[in-house]
């Protein structure tokens, strides 16, 4: 199929969901920017029924709202002494678990591959890897 504008073409790019780890097709989706203010809730109750918003960040945005590379540099500090300790006691072994799957990705975009144009990602998951961020930027 051919392009009319490098546009056409990126827009109908896959977005890298962070939260299932595969690509979806984003043709049928829209993806221009809503109001900042509908994700400042984590998770919100509508008639008694749990809603999860998915943002979709920018790859720019993703990177400054989760300054991963803070967490690639500082990984393997988390292993001995103190720091492995503080790691037991802030992160549950699910949030460790799910944070080390990450680093992975983490790891692969910082120095491989670059960060995907468009990545979305679950509120709460954002909110786990900033703690993650703000526990290795102390390490």
């Amino acid at each position: 199929m051919r392009w009319k504008t490098q546009d056409q073409y990126l827009e109908t790019r896959a977005v890298y969901d962070f939260d299932i780890g595969d690509q979806r097709n984003t043709r049928s989706m829209d993806m221009r920017p809503e109001s900042p203010a509908e994700y400042s809730q984590l998770d919100e109750l509508q008639d008694g029924k749990a809603m999860t918003l998915l943002p979709v960040f920018s790859g720019e945005a993703f990177q400054k709202a989760v300054v991963f590379p803070v967490i690639v540099e500082a990984w393997d500090k988390k292993s001995a002494g103190k720091h492995k300790r503080r790691w037991e006691a802030t992160f549950t072994p699910a949030e460790r678990k799910k944070i080390a799957i990450y680093y992975g990705r983490f790891y692969k975009w910082y120095l491989v591959s670059g960060v995907p144009r468009k990545v979305s990602v679950r509120l709460n998951t954002l909110t786990l890897l900033q703690k993650a961020v703000n526990f290795f930027a102390e390490c």
